[in-house]
């Protein structure tokens, strides 16, 4: 088990003044807190009041939690449980993936490749559950995706050996155990996994980025604690279907994040990382939205940026980000958030008699207000709140000339499709009312293109 010392100062958690055992009590009493404007009584870590935006942000290095290795050979990887202290002074039990690789120690790895390299790594499972990492948005092998069907048992052992084929992009790694996903994943069992090519080369170099200070991989979670600070994951029945939801917002396992930054463009590596949540980012300083460019998501760099005022990020999804924080004055504060938005969580997923899922209940006014009112979290689907808070500090200005074109992307020939699906029709996905006939020719299949 890793040191607490060595826990805390990995996370960047420092202690928090004014959090006493009140305030943890009242904060443990989940349903009892009244909610006021998003915002709770006596809830020392509300993501709706900036005012609690102290912690330091917690960013990569080259070793410890989130350290970036740097692939060039076989890794092993072990599974196993540890403790953190994810909020001050509270350790809580902690799920990591561990390896030891050219005389450094990691927990839960940023693994950096290059595109084209060949990745052999042997997967240890010291956990009391059976568990597998799957490599998400990598183009593997069946037998090395790390499918829920090849899943180890407590003690077990799998190897992977595959080429990484991907285009340059940020993409990631996580538990994929049959029943266990959800749950091994919030308790830690996920990061960050690098594709280097000469078009994020070119990129870097344009804009004199530099990983961990200038280029920066954040993952956004949102967590539920118990009054001793420790992770809390029991879903009910409806949380089961729906997805758990969290209340506290983490970055890079730092509740609560501020990061300084100089007046210069800052790349920003967005995964989210949370088990259910839904984020429509947008940077604000004080009442007013600021201009990003999108340069990449799931599957690498973009042809070209785009300009943006918001954008949405479904779990699991990747966003890479350009900010520009010269655009304010030294001195201000500018917030990463969640802004607000119509959830309409669960419409169309309760269906009449007459079809799977799909009808009646989905389509009733207020669904999403009422789905939310189901859930043991305080923060709801759609509600606006900070996840984390950027200082601008004095630095030198950069100015840099954002690149044209960012990659070139190989259009799919139609013409060399072997077959064609239709999806309209009678067999339609519909928005309101998703029938899904219990049929084989659901997708019809075309002998001839038309």
């Amino acid at each position: 088990m890793l040191r607490r010392r060595q826990l805390l100062r990995a996370a960047g958690v420092a202690a928090v003044a004014g959090v006493g055992s009140a305030a943890w009590m009242a904060y443990g009493q989940r349903g009892s807190t009244a909610q006021v404007g998003g915002a709770f009584k006596n809830y020392p870590f509300d993501p709706v009041n900036a005012a609690n935006f102290q912690q330091k942000l917690f960013i990569p290095g080259a070793g410890g939690p989130l350290g970036v290795l740097d692939v060039t050979g076989p890794i092993k990887i072990k599974a196993g449980a540890a403790s953190l202290a994810l909020l001050p002074k509270r350790e809580s039990p902690f799920l990591l993936y561990q390896t030891d690789y050219a005389g450094k120690a990691y927990q839960n790895p940023i693994l950096r490749i290059e595109s084209g390299r060949r990745f052999t790594a042997r997967l240890d499972n010291t956990l009391t559950q059976p568990t597998i990492i799957h490599w998400h948005g990598l183009h593997t092998p069946s037998a090395m995706d790390g499918h829920p069907r090849d899943t180890i048992s407590s003690g077990g052992r799998y190897d992977y050996d595959f080429t990484v084929r991907n285009r340059g992009g940020t993409y990631w790694y996580h538990t994929h155990a049959h029943q266990l996903t959800a749950e091994q994943a919030y308790n830690g069992l996920a990061s960050f996994f690098l594709v280097d090519d000469n078009d994020q080369r070119s990129l870097t170099k344009a804009l004199d980025l530099q990983l961990g200070v200038t280029d920066l991989p954040i993952v956004i979670q949102d967590k539920q604690f118990d009054a001793q600070g420790k992770l809390l994951y029991k879903p009910g029945m409806n949380e089961a279907m729906m997805g758990w939801l969290g209340d506290v917002i983490l970055c890079n396992l730092t509740p609560n994040a501020v990061q300084s930054v100089t007046p210069r463009t800052y790349r920003l590596r967005l995964l989210n990382g949370s088990n259910s949540r839904i984020y429509r980012l947008g940077f604000v300083n004080g009442s007013t939205a600021l201009g990003f460019n999108v340069i990449g998501t799931d599957g690498g760099l973009l042809e070209r940026p785009e300009a943006a005022n918001e954008a949405f990020i479904a779990p699991g999804e990747r966003l890479d980000v350009l900010f520009d924080a010269g655009q304010v004055p030294v001195g201000s504060n500018v917030f990463l958030k969640s802004l607000a938005f119509d959830a309409m969580e669960n419409e169309g997923s309760m269906g009449d008699s007459g079809s799977r899922g799909g009808g009646a209940m989905g389509s009733m006014p207020g669904m999403g207000q009422m789905m939310n009112s189901m859930s043991s979290s305080r923060l709801p689907i759609g509600a606006e709140f900070n996840i984390l808070k950027l200082s601008v500090v004095a630095g030198e200005r950069v100015i840099a000339r954002l690149p044209a074109a960012l990659s070139s992307i190989k259009p799919i020939a139609i013409a060399d499709a072997a077959q064609d699906r239709t999806v309209n029709g009678p067999n339609a996905f519909s928005h309101q009312r998703p029938d899904f006939p219990d049929r084989p020719n659901r997708f019809r299949r075309e002998a001839q293109r038309r």
